[in-house]
Formats: structure tokens, C-alpha cells, sequence
């Protein structure tokens, strides 16, 4: 088993290795091509960030609503889920409300790195 595993590993690092991209380190870009790299980069981080904070929002308010649906009528619930979810009736949106939260979080990388792409626009 660990003459197996020990052979896996080698190959798995050494692949790797032998597989690697080198990188040119004489690139040279105009400023006007790297204030294009910057602006879209900005741009497309700023609206990953704005569909996963406003997903996550909207998500996370569903699972409330559900919640408290399931909180008030259980027949509510039924006629929102068209009766697709079985669980236990008080976390029936406790998943939504956690995956909601999280994509609400993760959006805030996403408004940083706009940041820093925006600043780097502006210094070239």
C-alpha cells in the first residue's frame, strides 16, 4: 500500500514538472493595454460581486420567508415548494437562509479586487 501510494505521488509531482508553463519575463504591454487588462478586470469583478450579493440577498430572504411560512402554515410552504421539499417542517429554508449568507460574504472579494483593479487603472 505505501509503495502504491509513494509511486502515485512521484508521478503525480513529477508529471507536474515536466507538464509546467514558463513564463516570459520580457513582456512588455503599452500602458494603454494594461489600463484595458485593468478596466475589464475591474468591470467583471464588480459584477461578480453585484449577482452574488444581490443572488445571495434574495436567497437568504427566501429562506426566511419559508421559514416563517413554515412557522405560521405548513400549507403555505407546500404551495410555495409545490411540495418538493420533505424535511423537517421549522428547517425547511435553513439551507437557502446558509447558502445565501454565503454567497453574500463571498461577494465582498470580489468588491475589493474592483477596488484595487480601479486604483491600478487610474495609476497608469
Amino acid at each position: 500500500m505505501k509503495l502504491i501510494f509513494s509511486s502515485l505521488f512521484l508521478m503525480f509531482f513529477s508529471f507536474q514538472i515536466i507538464q509546467s508553463q514558463v513564463i516570459e519575463s520580457t513582456t512588455d504591454n503599452s500602458s494603454q493595454e494594461l489600463f484595458d487588462y485593468h478596466t475589464l478586470k475591474q468591470k467583471n469583478n464588480k459584477t461578480t460581486a453585484w449577482i452574488m450579493l444581490g443572488g445571495g440577498v434574495v436567497i437568504t430572504m427566501a429562506g426566511l420567508m419559508v421559514n416563517s411560512a413554515v412557522n405560521s402554515a405548513d400549507k403555505a410552504v407546500t404551495a410555495l415548494t409545490l411540495g418538493l421539499i420533505d424535511g423537517e417542517p421549522e428547517h425547511r429554508g435553513d439551507w437557502m437562509i446558509y447558502v445565501g449568507s454565503a454567497a453574500t460574504i463571498a461577494s465582498v472579494p470580489f468588491f475589493i479586487s474592483a477596488g484595487k483593479n480601479k486604483k491600478r487603472q487610474h495609476c497608469l
